[in-house]
């Protein structure tokens, strides 16, 4: 829909395993390294991740301050240390204090972890100051923003504890009852220890019953049936289930009703306040502005380079991450079914209209031949086209409705709030730039 929208497909940051802390504590009093610890069958201690905040790192390393992964733990402030303990004194530093770290270089860096680190003589010292955990966490370490869990009834397609089944069959076969106990050791201290303002129930469910995805699939999958029948309608309700949006029958129903005059352009319009209503109330409690759309967009293109959230602007993004758990995303729901009535429409619903001038106001913005141009008051333009080839620049436009030709659709700036295209026939293009949008790609594509 727009830059606001892209926030509703947010990523989740990131943070290390000090971030698991006693409740009691606010965010904002407890200390924060970015740094996570590991404790080895050796006896060592070394570090596992490093990642944003005062150390400035990039996940496996910290290139800034020469730390990385797997390099020995000596001290802390003095003192030996294993993980849980690390974790704890980070906790209860006051934010703004300075931690000294000591510790050895290994010999040999990188992702791989040994049972036993070989490391340089040489003991480094860094002096770190501490930062509020608040300022660097972004939903990980939240609790989730609703109760909705997925329980999965026995018997199970695949069970690796039952030799009468194919998949426990196949366990005791190749030996490998050890190594599941160990995956399963893992996802269990992930579903005890990790908590996420955005834990989605069916991601959870995979992680909590990892042997159950069979049975997980068609929760997912099965509603794609109905695409080719019910588009917009089932697409609307993939949404609220995958997103765990509030199901209809456990809060007050919205009005997504819009009244149909006989007068078409009267109908798109009343359609498209309602739909912006709904837009409104979902970004409510957020500073919508352009300086915040760049910000969201600076954001959205960290996975083109890397999925850890590092770099310069590392704490804006986290605040982007944060700002996420504002948005209320029941009512985006609803502006999109407000809007799917628009697809019921078809070019014969336009072929009695006849072409007028273009608007003075839009002759920078439209190319070729239109039925109409209205501006809804609170909303923006709505442009109704021609079966002619047209250009739109979607900048200066709130929707467009085309019967058919081959359009162009551009934006010659950041487009602030939501825009709506009905293209209902032609073989047209859309094009961007990477400046002006989280995408991948500057070419134009087709549809």
């Amino acid at each position: 829909m727009s830059v606001w929208l892209m926030v509703f497909m947010m990523f989740v940051a990131q943070v290390p395993e000090e971030s698991h802390q006693p409740e009691q504590v606010p965010l904002s009093q407890q200390g924060y390294l970015g740094l996570s610890l590991r404790d080895l069958p050796s006896g060592q201690t070394i570090i596992s991740w490093i990642l944003s905040g005062p150390l400035q790192g990039v996940g496996i390393a910290a290139p800034k301050v020469d730390m990385a992964r797997p390099d020995v733990l000596v001290s802390i402030d003095g003192q030996a240390m294993q993980k849980e303990q690390f974790r704890d004194y980070v906790r209860d530093a006051e934010p703004g204090s300075t931690i000294v770290i000591q510790y050895q270089r290994a010999t040999t860096r990188g992702g791989w972890i040994p049972d036993e680190v070989q490391t340089e003589d040489e003991i480094q010292q860094l002096e770190v100051v501490v930062a509020s955990r608040e300022e660097w966490t972004g939903t990980i370490g939240r609790d989730r923003g609703h109760a909705v869990t997925i329980d999965f009834t026995s018997p199970h397609l695949l069970d690796p504890d039952e030799a009468d089944n194919i998949f426990g069959n196949a366990v005791q076969q190749h030996e490998l009852k050890e190594h599941l106990s160990t995956l399963r050791g893992v996802f269990q201290r992930w579903q005890e220890e990790e908590k996420d303002f955005h834990s989605l129930s069916r991601v959870r469910a995979a992680f909590d019953n990892p042997f159950c995805l069979p049975e997980l699939q068609p929760l997912i999958t099965d509603p794609m049936r109905e695409v080719p029948h019910h588009p917009m309608k089932t697409a609307i309700t993939l949404v609220k289930q995958n997103l765990d949006l509030t199901p209809s029958d456990d809060k007050e129903e919205a009005d997504v009703t819009v009244p149909q005059p006989d007068n078409l352009v009267e109908r798109i319009r009343l359609t498209l306040q309602q739909a912006q209503e709904h837009v409104n109330k979902a970004f409510a409690d957020l500073p919508v502005n352009e300086s915040l759309a760049r910000q969201c967009l600076a954001f959205l293109r960290v996975p083109h380079e890397t999925f850890y959230i590092n770099g310069d602007r590392a704490h804006d993004h986290i605040e982007v991450i944060r700002l996420s758990m504002k948005v209320e995303y029941e009512s985006l729901v609803d502006a999109l079914q407000t809007l799917g009535s628009l697809t019921e429409m078809d070019a014969g619903d336009l072929t009695d209209l006849e072409t007028n001038p273009l608007p003075e106001e839009l002759e920078e913005y439209v190319e070729g031949e239109i039925f109409s141009a209205h501006y809804i008051e609170n909303v923006g333009w709505l442009v109704v086209g021609s079966d002619q080839p047209n250009s739109y620049d979607m900048a200066q436009l709130h929707c467009v409705i085309d019967p058919g030709g081959n359009d162009v659709y551009r934006a010659s700036e950041l487009l602030l709030g939501n825009r709506v295209i009905l293209d209902l026939a032609g073989n047209d293009q859309y094009t961007g730039s990477f400046s002006l949008s989280g995408g991948a790609s500057e070419e134009e594509s087709e549809e």
